[in-house]
């Protein structure tokens, strides 16, 4: 059977940008939309796919799959913690005597 274009579910990926708003974009066709509101984005959503199937057969299924990002941890350089009786922090080093250098 000869594929007809038609396909029975489209994926967005939807990520919520810093102010709030949401993005949404297409995994397989080439439809983004975004909306200030969750309820906006899936009016928008539904709008957006209605406009691009305007001459053909629609999806069966529509998903949103919101992609959240999330950092647990701290950046590396800010981890760093130098005790103060450390000898990089005192400027002294015990290799210092072995070399013949001074302080």
């Amino acid at each position: 059977m000869p594929y007809d274009g038609h396909m029975a579910e489209l994926v967005f990926e939807v990520v919520q940008e810093p102010d709030g708003a949401y993005c949404a974009e297409c995994l397989t066709e080439n439809i983004f939309t975004l909306g200030d509101t969750w309820e906006e984005l899936r009016r928008n959503v539904v709008e957006a796919t209605n406009a691009f199937f305007f001459d053909g057969r629609r999806p069966e299924l529509v998903r949103l799959h919101l992609v959240r990002d999330e950092i647990l941890s701290e950046p590396f350089h800010q981890r760093i913690v130098v005790p103060d009786d450390d000898p990089l922090r005192l400027g002294t080093f015990p290799f210092d005597s072995a070399i013949g250098c001074q302080a």
